[in-house]
């Protein structure tokens, strides 16, 4: 901002659950506007800043700037008409507010009984759109003692404890016992829950602990030497519980099962499915090389070249495409030039049989433009992909002139 203003008078302090209010316009910037109250949370501690309305304006975030001016952005590109020293009535998107108070408030008791519970430091923690992510030290816990954390978590919610917020002077933390040390000095604001946690935090959080609802378990990652957990919290509990209800009630009817033997039934038909296709890729190797002995029976054998197989297999995987190849590759003075089709993507395979040789680089330099292939191998058999099935013919004359009798 090109000039200064008092600081903003933060009335999500004095109530978090405040969603409409008015407030004086200060400043308007190309992406920001200035008021001089606002129940806006500009974004910190892990807890994004919030949306809403002022006056004909969208809040698209909040953010802290200098000396306590709190900045809500806009949209540069939509016009809102605001001018310092209106008088402007202001709307918080009370959704997205309420989500994250949930969120914050849950971390809080999270992190408490992960202490409580596994004697393991909050080290970060994030409130992102799908979940909450909490970064603890020490090593992964065992599913045992993640359950006992959780169900930890959700007798603190169940309680309905209070969610107080007061402020100190720095002299006075030591005595508090909080959770953590605080990163601020002066005067600290400090949210405790009763008999549960009491740490020095700047965001918005719930009445009481019941407000959260619930929370569950979704994640679970490595970091930095750390530990990361992932959880659903609030609402999102609730949605995502309600979400995996729905799912399992599905394959219990899909599969003609109890949901309590999903698990189970799922399990035996992933085993059958892997010994069907462990059948079906034996058999559709037989069928491959019986079509190569059939093109290597049928194999071009004009006079003053090498014996050559050029065909399309059609739609099939590359495994059926690499044992043509390799059957024919087996042929003494065979040369063989392959191509076929799987999901809309051509492949080649170019081999040959003892007796010849095939010249890489010029393989390379003069064949594959002609298909815009790409690929590589070893003798005596490449395979890859190309662009330009329809040249394969003019492919195959090209592969013919790189060919030459073995020194």
């Amino acid at each position: 901002m090109s000039a200064p203003h008092p600081a903003t008078v933060p009335v999500y302090y004095e109530d978090a659950y405040t969603r409409d209010f008015e407030a004086t316009v200060l400043h308007v910037g190309s992406d920001h506007i200035v008021l001089d109250r606002t129940c806006f949370y500009p974004e910190g501690g892990g807890q994004p800043g919030d949306r809403g309305t002022v006056g004909g304006a969208y809040i698209t975030d909040t953010r802290k700037g200098d000396s306590g001016v709190i900045l809500h952005r806009v949209d540069p590109a939509q016009p809102h008409g605001l001018e310092a020293g209106q008088t402007v009535s202001c709307s918080v998107d009370w959704a997205w507010r309420f989500d994250f108070m949930q969120q914050h408030t849950g971390q809080h008791v999270l992190s408490a009984s992960f202490l409580r519970v596994a004697g393991m430091q909050t080290v970060s923690v994030h409130q992102g759109l799908e979940y909450t992510t909490i970064e603890l030290d020490g090593e992964e816990l065992a599913a045992d003692a993640l359950i006992a954390v959780e169900n930890e978590a959700n007798r603190v919610i169940n309680e309905n404890l209070p969610v107080q917020a007061y402020e100190v002077d720095e002299a006075d933390v030591d005595r508090l016992n909080l959770r953590r040390a605080p990163k601020v000095s002066g005067r600290i604001r400090i949210v405790e829950i009763p008999e549960t946690d009491r740490v020095a935090c700047g965001g918005v959080h719930a009445r009481s602990t019941g407000e959260v609802g619930l929370l569950r378990l979704c994640a679970v990652e490595r970091i930095r030497g750390n530990v990361r957990y992932a959880w659903f919290i609030g609402r999102r509990a609730h949605e995502h519980h309600r979400f995996a209800h729905h799912e399992l009630s599905a394959l219990s009817t899909l599969l003609s099962v109890p949901a309590a033997e999903v698990r189970q039934r799922v399990q035996e038909l992933d085993a059958k499915l892997k010994d069907a296709e462990r059948q079906i890729a034996s058999l559709t190797g037989d069928v491959a090389r019986s079509r190569g002995d059939a093109l290597a029976r049928a194999a071009d054998t004009a006079e003053g070249s090498p014996r050559t197989v050029v065909e399309d297999l059609g739609e099939v995987d590359s495994a059926y495409l690499r044992t043509v190849a390799d059957v024919l590759s087996a042929q003494p003075g065979m040369l063989a030039v392959l191509m076929a089709r799987q999901s809309g993507r051509a492949m080649w395979a170019v081999s040959h049989g003892e007796g010849l040789s095939v010249d890489l680089q010029a393989l390379r330099s003069q064949a594959f433009p002609v298909v815009a292939a790409k690929g590589g191998g070893k003798p005596p058999l490449w395979q890859g992909a190309m662009e330009r099935p329809e040249a394969f013919g003019d492919f195959a004359r090209a592969v013919r002139e790189c060919t030459r009798p073995a020194p």
